[in-house]
């Protein structure tokens, strides 16, 4: 590898790094990849729909390749924010359920 591609390397890893360490983003990025059920199933309803999402996905593997450039446990940190997230939404429902 060059000297070039270190370097380059080196601000790649920390640019995700700083990602990593900053919550707000972390809890965007999780929220982004809930919003496209990255974490479920693709249910197939036309080759159009299906092509869509599978592009989607792809692009979620991708920004978790970057983030574990820097961390190996990156989606593990992502995974835990979206338990984290949802538990909160469940405790909202539930407590305006009750008013």
């Amino acid at each position: 590898m060059s000297r070039a591609d270190n370097t380059r390397e080196k601000i790649i890893k920390r640019e995700n790094m700083a990602v990593l360490a900053h919550e707000p983003s972390m809890r965007f990025i999780a929220r982004l990849l809930d919003e496209i059920n990255f974490f479920g199933e693709i249910a197939f309803t036309s080759p159009e729909e299906l092509q869509r999402k599978v592009g989607m996905r792809s692009t979620c593997y991708s920004i978790i390749r970057q983030l574990e450039r820097a961390d190996p446990r990156a989606l593990l940190a992502i995974l835990q924010i979206v338990y984290s997230e949802r538990q909160k939404n469940t405790l909202q429902l539930e407590t305006n359920d009750d008013s």
